[in-house]
Protein backbone atom coordinates (compact mmCIF):
# COMPACT_ATOMS: atom_id res chain seq x y z
CA UNK A 1 0.00 0.00 0.00
CA UNK A 2 1.32 3.67 -0.74
CA UNK A 3 0.08 7.28 0.47
CA UNK A 4 -0.09 10.22 -0.67
CA UNK A 5 0.58 13.19 0.97
CA UNK A 6 0.34 17.08 0.08
CA UNK A 7 2.33 19.84 1.27
CA UNK A 8 0.25 22.34 3.59
CA UNK A 9 2.86 25.04 2.91
CA UNK A 10 6.78 25.60 2.88
CA UNK A 11 9.71 26.48 5.61
CA UNK A 12 11.37 29.67 4.47
CA UNK A 13 14.58 29.49 6.71
CA UNK A 14 18.44 30.96 6.67
CA UNK A 15 20.03 27.64 5.71
CA UNK A 16 20.25 27.16 2.12
CA UNK A 17 22.26 23.59 2.32
CA UNK A 18 23.00 21.21 4.83
CA UNK A 19 26.24 21.75 6.11
CA UNK A 20 25.07 25.73 7.48
CA UNK A 21 21.90 24.09 9.10
CA UNK A 22 22.37 22.89 12.87
CA UNK A 23 21.76 19.22 13.55
CA UNK A 24 18.88 19.39 15.82
CA UNK A 25 16.99 22.51 16.75
CA UNK A 26 18.18 24.67 19.23
CA UNK A 27 20.50 22.49 20.72
CA UNK A 28 23.83 24.26 18.97
CA UNK A 29 22.84 27.70 20.07
CA UNK A 30 22.47 29.06 17.25
CA UNK A 31 19.35 31.55 17.56
CA UNK A 32 17.81 32.08 14.13
CA UNK A 33 14.08 33.05 12.94
CA UNK A 34 12.19 31.41 9.77
CA UNK A 35 8.85 31.50 8.50
CA UNK A 36 6.13 28.44 8.17
CA UNK A 37 4.16 29.89 4.75
CA UNK A 38 1.12 28.27 4.41
CA UNK A 39 -0.62 27.35 0.95
CA UNK A 40 -3.08 29.97 -0.37
CA UNK A 41 -5.86 28.08 1.04
CA UNK A 42 -8.84 30.00 3.15
CA UNK A 43 -9.34 26.48 5.38
CA UNK A 44 -5.69 26.22 6.28
CA UNK A 45 -5.45 29.51 7.25
CA UNK A 46 -8.20 29.30 9.45
CA UNK A 47 -6.65 26.04 11.23
CA UNK A 48 -4.30 28.32 12.49
CA UNK A 49 -6.48 30.07 15.09
CA UNK A 50 -5.98 29.73 18.30
CA UNK A 51 -2.03 28.46 17.85
CA UNK A 52 -1.03 31.69 19.36
CA UNK A 53 -1.35 30.21 22.54
CA UNK A 54 1.35 27.84 22.32
CA UNK A 55 4.78 28.59 22.89
CA UNK A 56 6.38 25.71 20.54
CA UNK A 57 5.70 23.61 18.03
CA UNK A 58 5.58 20.00 16.51
CA UNK A 59 6.51 21.02 12.31
CA UNK A 60 6.11 17.67 10.47
CA UNK A 61 8.12 18.12 7.34
CA UNK A 62 9.23 15.81 4.18
CA UNK A 63 12.85 16.41 3.64
CA UNK A 64 12.76 16.44 -0.34
CA UNK A 65 16.17 16.99 -1.00
CA UNK A 66 17.38 13.32 0.03
CA UNK A 67 17.60 10.37 -1.83
CA UNK A 68 17.81 6.79 -0.43
CA UNK A 69 18.75 5.50 2.71
CA UNK A 70 20.89 2.72 4.13
CA UNK A 71 19.98 0.53 7.47
CA UNK A 72 23.06 1.34 9.19
CA UNK A 73 24.51 5.15 9.39
CA UNK A 74 26.94 7.28 11.11
CA UNK A 75 25.75 9.58 13.29
CA UNK A 76 27.94 13.05 13.59
CA UNK A 77 28.06 13.44 17.29
CA UNK A 78 28.85 10.95 20.24
CA UNK A 79 29.73 8.12 18.28
CA UNK A 80 32.86 6.48 15.86
CA UNK A 81 30.53 3.17 14.57
CA UNK A 82 27.08 2.83 12.71
CA UNK A 83 24.37 2.76 14.58
CA UNK A 84 20.89 1.45 12.90
CA UNK A 85 18.38 4.10 11.35
CA UNK A 86 15.86 4.14 13.51
CA UNK A 87 17.86 4.72 16.56
CA UNK A 88 19.20 7.98 14.93
CA UNK A 89 17.53 11.20 13.93
CA UNK A 90 19.51 11.05 10.43
CA UNK A 91 17.41 12.22 7.63
CA UNK A 92 18.29 9.44 5.47
CA UNK A 93 14.79 6.88 5.84
CA UNK A 94 12.86 4.88 4.21
CA UNK A 95 10.30 7.48 4.17
CA UNK A 96 12.13 10.83 5.02
CA UNK A 97 9.89 12.38 7.68
CA UNK A 98 11.03 14.92 9.27
CA UNK A 99 9.86 15.91 13.05
CA UNK A 100 11.06 19.61 14.86
CA UNK A 101 10.46 21.10 17.67
CA UNK A 102 10.61 24.71 17.03
CA UNK A 103 9.46 28.15 19.18
CA UNK A 104 6.62 29.78 18.03
CA UNK A 105 7.39 33.66 17.71
CA UNK A 106 4.20 34.73 15.90
CA UNK A 107 1.16 34.14 13.78
CA UNK A 108 -0.05 36.21 11.19
CA UNK A 109 -2.44 35.47 8.24
CA UNK A 110 -1.02 32.55 6.64
CA UNK A 111 2.49 32.79 8.07
CA UNK A 112 3.79 31.50 11.26
CA UNK A 113 7.28 33.37 12.77
CA UNK A 114 9.54 30.25 13.99
CA UNK A 115 12.80 30.04 16.08
CA UNK A 116 15.32 27.25 16.06
CA UNK A 117 14.51 25.66 13.09
CA UNK A 118 16.98 23.14 11.68
CA UNK A 119 15.50 22.79 8.17
CA UNK A 120 16.46 23.68 4.65
CA UNK A 121 15.01 26.89 3.27
CA UNK A 122 12.37 25.64 0.90
CA UNK A 123 11.31 22.27 2.97
CA UNK A 124 8.11 21.16 2.66
CA UNK A 125 5.54 21.28 5.85
CA UNK A 126 3.35 18.39 6.32
CA UNK A 127 1.73 19.21 9.12
CA UNK A 128 1.81 21.32 12.25
CA UNK A 129 0.90 20.33 16.12
CA UNK A 130 1.09 21.81 19.21
CA UNK A 131 3.72 21.20 21.72
CA UNK A 132 2.38 20.25 24.87
CA UNK A 133 4.80 19.80 28.05
CA UNK A 134 2.40 17.89 30.18
CA UNK A 135 2.16 14.90 28.16
CA UNK A 136 5.29 14.90 25.85
CA UNK A 137 8.48 16.00 28.52
CA UNK A 138 9.85 13.01 30.15
CA UNK A 139 12.17 13.96 32.16
CA UNK A 140 13.44 10.67 33.39
CA UNK A 141 13.90 9.40 29.65
CA UNK A 142 16.93 7.33 28.76
CA UNK A 143 19.38 8.47 25.30
CA UNK A 144 20.22 5.11 24.41
CA UNK A 145 23.89 5.25 22.85
CA UNK A 146 23.48 8.95 22.83
CA UNK A 147 24.52 8.92 26.53
CA UNK A 148 22.44 9.82 30.08
CA UNK A 149 24.48 13.39 30.60
CA UNK A 150 22.01 15.14 27.60
CA UNK A 151 18.93 13.67 29.34
CA UNK A 152 20.16 15.01 32.98
CA UNK A 153 20.82 18.40 31.64
CA UNK A 154 24.41 17.87 32.04
CA UNK A 155 26.29 19.58 28.83
CA UNK A 156 29.02 17.30 27.69
CA UNK A 157 32.55 17.94 27.71
CA UNK A 158 33.39 20.79 24.95
CA UNK A 159 37.17 21.16 23.43
CA UNK A 160 38.28 24.76 23.60
CA UNK A 161 39.49 26.55 20.55
CA UNK A 162 42.49 28.47 20.25
CA UNK A 163 42.54 30.84 16.86
CA UNK A 164 45.72 31.28 15.66
CA UNK A 165 46.89 35.23 14.28
CA UNK A 166 46.02 33.90 10.82
CA UNK A 167 42.73 32.17 11.07
CA UNK A 168 41.28 35.49 12.79
CA UNK A 169 42.62 37.97 10.73
CA UNK A 170 41.21 36.12 7.76
CA UNK A 171 37.60 35.63 9.72
CA UNK A 172 37.59 39.19 10.52
CA UNK A 173 38.20 40.04 6.93
CA UNK A 174 35.68 37.87 5.34
CA UNK A 175 33.08 39.18 8.03
CA UNK A 176 33.82 42.32 6.87
CA UNK A 177 33.43 41.29 3.33
CA UNK A 178 29.96 40.37 3.91
CA UNK A 179 30.46 36.33 4.53
CA UNK A 180 28.24 35.80 7.18
CA UNK A 181 27.79 32.19 9.79
CA UNK A 182 31.17 30.95 9.15
CA UNK A 183 33.14 31.62 12.55
CA UNK A 184 30.20 30.78 14.07
CA UNK A 185 29.87 27.03 12.25
CA UNK A 186 33.52 26.63 12.86
CA UNK A 187 32.89 27.00 16.81
CA UNK A 188 29.84 25.02 16.93
CA UNK A 189 31.03 21.56 14.61
CA UNK A 190 35.11 22.20 16.69
CA UNK A 191 33.59 22.65 19.84
CA UNK A 192 31.77 19.71 20.06
CA UNK A 193 34.00 16.78 18.39
CA UNK A 194 36.69 17.88 15.73
CA UNK A 195 37.38 14.53 14.63
CA UNK A 196 37.09 12.89 11.33
CA UNK A 197 33.84 12.62 10.06
CA UNK A 198 31.99 12.91 6.75
CA UNK A 199 28.66 14.48 7.72
CA UNK A 200 31.03 17.45 9.48
CA UNK A 201 32.90 17.65 6.54
CA UNK A 202 36.10 16.85 8.38
CA UNK A 203 39.07 15.21 6.84
CA UNK A 204 42.47 14.19 7.92
CA UNK A 205 45.37 16.45 6.87
CA UNK A 206 48.51 15.41 8.24
CA UNK A 207 49.69 14.23 11.78
CA UNK A 208 47.11 15.20 14.56
CA UNK A 209 46.02 17.80 11.73
CA UNK A 210 42.41 18.14 9.89
CA UNK A 211 40.62 19.93 7.25
CA UNK A 212 36.67 21.20 8.20
CA UNK A 213 35.31 22.49 4.54
CA UNK A 214 32.33 24.97 4.93
CA UNK A 215 30.89 25.73 1.74
CA UNK A 216 33.96 26.86 -0.85
CA UNK A 217 36.25 27.30 2.45
CA UNK A 218 38.74 25.45 3.99
CA UNK A 219 39.60 25.35 7.64
CA UNK A 220 43.18 23.83 8.86
CA UNK A 221 43.71 22.94 12.72
CA UNK A 222 44.91 20.71 14.77
CA UNK A 223 43.80 19.06 18.37
CA UNK A 224 46.05 18.62 20.89
CA UNK A 225 43.93 16.84 24.14
CA UNK A 226 40.63 18.92 24.81
CA UNK A 227 42.05 22.10 22.62
CA UNK A 228 41.04 22.70 18.82
CA UNK A 229 43.95 25.10 17.49
CA UNK A 230 42.11 26.98 14.43
CA UNK A 231 45.12 27.59 12.56
CA UNK A 232 43.98 29.11 9.16
CA UNK A 233 41.58 29.08 6.76
CA UNK A 234 42.03 29.22 2.68
CA UNK A 235 39.10 29.05 -0.03
CA UNK A 236 38.32 25.71 -1.66
CA UNK A 237 39.12 26.83 -5.13
CA UNK A 238 42.25 25.41 -7.22
CA UNK A 239 41.86 27.08 -10.26
CA UNK A 240 41.61 30.73 -10.13
CA UNK A 241 39.84 31.11 -13.19
CA UNK A 242 36.88 29.20 -11.91
CA UNK A 243 36.86 31.58 -8.40
CA UNK A 244 34.25 33.82 -7.39
CA UNK A 245 34.89 37.29 -6.96
CA UNK A 246 34.94 36.64 -2.89
CA UNK A 247 37.42 33.97 -2.97
CA UNK A 248 39.87 35.76 -5.90
CA UNK A 249 40.06 39.06 -3.84
CA UNK A 250 40.54 36.46 -0.65
CA UNK A 251 43.35 34.99 -2.52
CA UNK A 252 44.81 38.74 -3.55
CA UNK A 253 44.62 39.86 0.59
CA UNK A 254 46.28 36.84 1.19
CA UNK A 255 48.51 35.06 -0.67
CA UNK A 256 49.43 31.51 0.05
Amino acid sequence: MTYQFEPIGILRTPFSDKYAAPRQPGLEGIRSESRVILNPDSRLRAGLKDLDGFSHLWLITWFDRVSGWKPLVLPPRGTSSKKGVFSTRSPHRPNPIGLSLVRLIAVAQNELLIGDCDLLDGTPVLDIKPYLPFVESVPEAKSGWIGEKIVSGEVPPLFTLEFFEAAREKLDWLEAAGLTGFREKIVQVLSTDPGPHPYKRIKPAGPDHFILAWKDWRVLFSVVQKTVRVETIVTGYNQETAMPELHRRFKGRFPE
